[in-house]
């Protein structure tokens, strides 16, 4: 996400659209700063490689800060597809809020999880 406004903004809320099988645990926002940025699409919150465990550091939860003017972050999420083999969602839901304005972003991601196989 990427605040091209000239001030700053605040993420409020992430959310899962048409989720099946599929639950939102967290949501964080992690600061795209050029050379330090570290793209995250791994199974685990927890890595093992020196860059991914510094990335995770610089994560801040969703609700917690926002995005200054000109700043870029990932929206990161951990999700569980609990017992299921598969759990998927067509998109995220992005409730943001600007000079006292709230407004709603959908994302043009799908989310698949798949425990055991690839689909």
């Amino acid at each position: 996400m990427e605040n091209s406004s000239g001030s700053d903004l605040t993420i409020r809320e992430v959310s899962l659209i048409d989720a099946n099988n599929l639950e939102l645990v967290a949501s964080y926002l992690m600061p795209i700063d050029g050379i330090k940025s570290y793209v995250v699409g791994t199974g685990t919150t927890e890595p093992d490689e020196p860059d991914a465990k510094a990335a995770w550091k610089s994560m801040m939860r969703v609700g917690s800060t926002g995005l200054a003017a000109g700043q870029s972050a990932n929206i990161v999420v951990t999700v569980d597809n609990g017992d299921s083999e598969t759990g998927t969602s067509r998109a995220l839901r992005i409730v943001y809020e600007h000079h006292n304005h709230t407004y709603v972003a959908i994302s043009v991601n799908t989310l698949i999880l798949a425990d055991t196989r690839c689909l």
